[in-house]
């Protein structure tokens, strides 16, 4: 499959570029040829951002679809019990990577060896299309406390209520589970927290990873407690928040390992469940799927499959829904209706293909709209990337810069979370109509 022959390694961030005197935000050299053997980080060290001091915000208000399983007349069961923290090494240096696109949260140790992926539920989508989690670098608190359920602080070993502003009724949906709030733009209101989802579980909840909450991150009650237990103690450790997946030094997605139908892979092997299989896909990494005539298995957390038609196979895919976005966030896939196999009728599923946006991956111009072009990307034999012909302007935010002689629409950016996989974040891409941007490049 494509995926599996992107070979590459991350150039400093100092080297120039010959083609346009500038540098390289983070990209791999996609010219140069790795061996697959050579070890490749998960992420970049995220910076820290300025703290803001907005101590009336409570964080996540929104409660999803909740459940009263475990609800006994005489109380709230296991969600008033305080969650044990496990008696695990604190990190000596942690950082957290959050992709929202990825639903992931990466957390590692830079003095150390730790280095764990975990599944979230983040902000559902608001206006404009963007999730309610605000992108940006944050920090947890500078101090250090833990306090009370009561009390206001970043760090609470065991939360357990939630008021409703609007109505006053009073719910244990942090089920004694740890939560840690976020400082940093646009506020101090954010927070990695419990699944809320079946809060009176004895586990603490079951989370759904998709786009479900009210703009806090939501995660497994067992993964909470780790995450609190490796960074509590720690001042300010660097939180990163960006939309696009996160990617290692050979581009291949940081997710967890127990992968599921529907996520990258680049081989079977990654696809580590009973009949799992990476297919390939032709607009961007593999995906991982099973062979079926008729059914298809569920795992909870994910969203439902569906055994369906894709060219002259039947392959399990994940329906698409608001829970992930209507694929939009899976690179080099998008919601498709295709025929079941064995039974009538159709699913709207997530299938290789482009949304056909501004740095989408393509095969024709005919997939990127009007006026649109398919220009190639920096992926040898792999897709181009959505633009448009321009002379000095572009609609929207893009710039006009020329690529290969002919002037095309890009995109600008702050860091490289912000491109499209195949572009770099350029410094000094020079505007046909005058002056330089950063730039999303070839």
């Amino acid at each position: 499959m494509w995926g599996a022959f992107v070979r590459s390694v991350a150039r400093p961030a100092t080297e120039p570029e010959a083609a346009m005197g500038t540098h390289r935000r983070g990209l791999p050299g996609w010219g140069a040829l790795l061996s697959t053997a050579l070890a490749a980080s998960c992420g970049e060290t995220p910076q820290t951002g300025a703290p803001v001091d907005e101590s009336e915000r409570t964080g996540d208000l929104g409660l999803g679809d909740v459940d009263d399983l475990g609800i006994k007349e005489d109380g709230w069961g296991a969600a008033l019990t305080c969650k044990a923290i496990p008696g695990v090494p604190a990190l000596a240096s942690p950082s957290i990577v959050i992709s929202l696109d990825g639903l992931t949260l990466h957390l590692r140790d830079r003095a150390g060896s730790y280095d764990r992926v975990f599944p979230i539920g983040p902000g559902a989508m608001g206006t404009g299309g963007l999730s309610k989690t605000p992108v940006g670098d944050f920090t947890t608190g500078s101090d250090v406390r833990e306090v009370t359920d009561a009390g206001w602080g970043w760090y609470y070993p065991c939360k357990i209520w939630w008021t409703d502003s609007d109505t006053g009724e009073r719910r244990p949906v942090f089920a004694g589970l740890p939560f840690i709030r976020l400082q940093g733009p646009p506020t101090a209101g954010y927070a990695l927290h419990g699944p809320v989802d079946g809060f009176a579980l004895p586990s603490g909840g079951q989370l759904r990873r998709g786009y479900v909450s009210h703009g806090c991150v939501r995660m497994r009650a067992d993964d909470i407690v780790e995450v609190y237990a490796r960074i509590k103690g720690k001042a300010r450790t660097p939180v990163r928040v960006q939309k696009d997946i996160e990617r290692d030094l050979l581009g291949r997605a940081c997710d967890v390992p127990e992968r599921w139908i529907g996520q990258e892979c680049e081989r079977d092997a990654d696809c580590n469940y009973p009949g799992g299989v990476c297919r390939p896909n032709p607009y961007g990494h593999g995906w991982c799927s099973q062979n079926c005539s008729r059914a298809c298995p569920d795992r909870q957390g994910y969203n439902v499959t569906r055994c369906v038609r894709d060219g002259t196979s039947g392959v399990c895919a994940a329906t698409a829904d608001a829970v992930d976005n209507y694929c939009r966030g899976q690179y080099g896939r998008a919601q498709k209706t295709a025929a079941l196999v064995g039974r009538s009728g159709s699913a709207s599923v997530c299938l290789p293909g482009t949304q056909g946006r501004p740095g989408d991956p393509c095969l024709a111009a005919g997939e990127c709209g009007t006026k649109g072009v398919c220009q190639p990307s920096g992926l040898a034999g792999g897709p181009g990337f959505c633009s448009q012909a321009c002379t000095t302007t572009c609609p929207g935010a893009l710039i006009c810069t020329k690529l290969g002689g002919s002037g095309r629409c890009v995109e600008t950016c702050r860091s490289q979370d912000q491109c499209a996989y195949g572009l770099a974040c350029e410094d000094g891409v020079r505007r046909t109509a005058g002056g330089t941007y950063t730039a999303c490049v070839p």
